[in-house]
């Protein structure tokens, strides 16, 4: 993991708890759409990467919205194995993150 992604984790955590909600929900929206593409091309092992970061993701915001304490964002959606979903990944956490202006 490069010293970009490790710090993507402290970032979130800086969030306030909108912020944090506002993230993931954008997060979640962007894996949607890179999970389309990849069942599109055909890759079910991607597109089973994405469904399993998103249920991470939905997990979270469960957790969050429940009134638990905020977990520590492991930083999962970096560590995908399928090359075609590791991009969709990132695009959709750059997705998530230009939407929140930073």
């Amino acid at each position: 993991m490069n010293s970009e992604i490790s710090s993507e984790p402290l970032w979130l955590a800086a969030l306030s708890d909108d912020g944090f909600l506002q993230f993931m929900t954008l997060l979640a929206h962007g894996l949607t759409i890179g999970q389309r593409v990849l069942c599109f091309e055909g890759n079910l092992e991607g597109a089973r990467q994405l469904n399993e970061a998103n249920h991470q993701i939905a997990g979270l915001l469960v957790d969050h919205v429940e009134g638990g304490m905020r977990r520590v964002f492991d930083p999962f959606i970096f560590n995908l194995t399928d090359a075609q979903a590791s991009v969709q990944g990132a695009q959709a956490w750059a997705y998530a993150k230009s939407r929140l202006g930073a």
